[in-house]
């Protein structure tokens, strides 16, 4: 199987401090660099994405203004780098452009309610957030062997449904095959992105 960590943010007193499941911690700038090098080729998992989001932000030297514009537009180029955020689902930092350029994508480890306990406090132990990592890459782990068992691709979990993809070939059917009630449905359900289907049930 992949790669997969689980990730926690804690302070103390104005410093961030950013850990992995395995016990390792970001805790002084430039934290987009490091996050970005070292943990490129891995599946990250926040145990609370959005606590993560708002920490990493406060660490990060961007603006007001370009927090606010990642905050109402879910995404921001920052120089070289480009993060893209949609709260409670999903973080992505990058830099640069081209085939190799580095990146790394965190999914939320309570999006779909595996756990409990949401949206803690960032006030934590280095061993209670070291804790929570490891909760979050269980809860990532647990997905993959279910993928596993299903004989689907374990590599990419951000994603339901890419696996499905790289295994099948769907007949997507067009515009034409589909009655003209399910289409209005969808245009009322439909705001932004594929989570408001989901959310709202219409489909």
């Amino acid at each position: 199987m992949a790669n997969l960590l689980g990730f926690q943010t804690f302070r103390q007193g104005e410093r961030i401090y950013i850990v992995d499941s395995n016990g390792n911690t970001i805790s002084e700038p430039p934290y987009e660099v490091q996050l970005v090098n070292n943990y490129a080729n891995y599946q990250c998992i926040a145990y609370d994405l959005d606590l993560f989001v708002a920490c990493f932000l406060k660490a990060w030297d961007i603006t007001k203004e370009e927090g606010k514009e990642l905050h109402e537009t879910e995404h921001l180029k920052s120089g070289a780098w480009r993060a893209t955020y949609f709260p409670k689902r999903f973080f992505s930092i990058d830099y640069g452009s081209g085939y190799n350029h580095p990146y790394i994508n965190i999914y939320n480890a309570n999006q779909q309610g595996y756990l409990e306990a949401k949206y803690h406090n960032s006030d934590l132990l280095f061993d209670e957030a070291l804790a929570q990592a490891k909760q979050a890459r269980d809860t990532g782990l647990q997905v993959q062997q279910v993928l596993s068992e299903l004989g689907l691709d374990t590599s990419n979990i951000v994603s339901p449904a890419t696996p499905f993809l790289k295994k099948y070939a769907l007949n997507w059917p067009t515009v034409a095959d589909i009655p003209i009630e399910v289409t209005t449905m969808a245009m009322k359900a439909v705001k932004g992105h594929q989570f408001e289907v989901r959310k709202l049930g219409l489909l």
